[in-house]
């Protein structure tokens, strides 16, 4: 499973590289580097669903096909497999590749992403979080996010509630003690928490949470 602060970092990862991509392929240096594209989720209504979880791991179906396009004028598609027999063998592609990757293993990944590659015929590789398989249970950054927008609702202090939990459960809450008011949004504070505790602090403060301000009943069934 990943850690936390890995997901916290990716959040914020993929824009930088999709901001640095024409500048990376303009590099003609590049041309053996293999670019490696990477998504969480594929959603119908991007502007519906970012209102209840993490805007930046969320991309349109329409406009995750736009990227498809765009990347198919530049590269070739191809497997991560090949990318891993290339470099292991130390050998350079001819051409510029790219590879498309799914984190997390949300279904919306089947619904929306797997039928436009599978009629352009583009692999993919997704890489899913096994405890999770069969149990019905969320990320648990989904509900940490959703949580701390539910308690901003209820116009409770984020960083003092966070901190409170923390220390309700024996862990001692300095990386947020730095916070300041422009920090007290839902992803901003979340980034520094991820950033900040072990992934054992952040389930624990996050299930004290819950049984106070619990989370409304089918709030994250996808």
């Amino acid at each position: 499973m990943p850690t936390l602060r890995s997901i916290g970092k990716s959040c914020l990862a993929y824009a930088y590289t999709w901001s640095g991509a024409s500048h990376f392929i303009a590099d003609t240096r590049s041309a053996s580097i293999p670019f490696i594209a990477g998504y969480h989720r594929v959603v119908e209504d991007f502007d519906g669903s970012k209102k209840s979880t993490i805007p930046s791991m969320l991309i349109s179906r329409a406009m995750l096909e736009r990227h498809i396009e765009w990347l198919a004028k530049r590269f070739a598609f191809v497997s991560l497999d090949e990318i891993a027999h290339h470099l292991e063998a130390d050998r350079p592609f001819r051409r510029p590749v790219t590879a498309i990757t799914f984190d997390d293993g949300y279904s919306d990944v089947y619904y929306h992403a797997y039928p436009l590659l599978q009629r352009k015929g583009i692999p993919a590789a997704v890489f899913v979080v096994t405890s999770l398989i069969g149990t019905g249970r969320p990320q648990i950054f989904d509900r940490f996010y959703r949580m701390l927008q539910l308690l901003q609702k209820c116009g409770m202090p984020l960083a003092g509630t966070l901190s409170a939990a923390l220390r309700d459960n024996g862990f001692d809450a300095g990386p947020l003690e730095p916070v300041r008011a422009s920090d007290e949004e839902p992803f901003k504070l979340m980034t520094i928490a991820l950033n900040g505790f072990p992934q054992q602090q952040i389930a624990a403060a996050l299930a004290s949470l819950e049984a106070r301000v619990p989370l409304p009943e089918g709030e994250l069934p996808r």
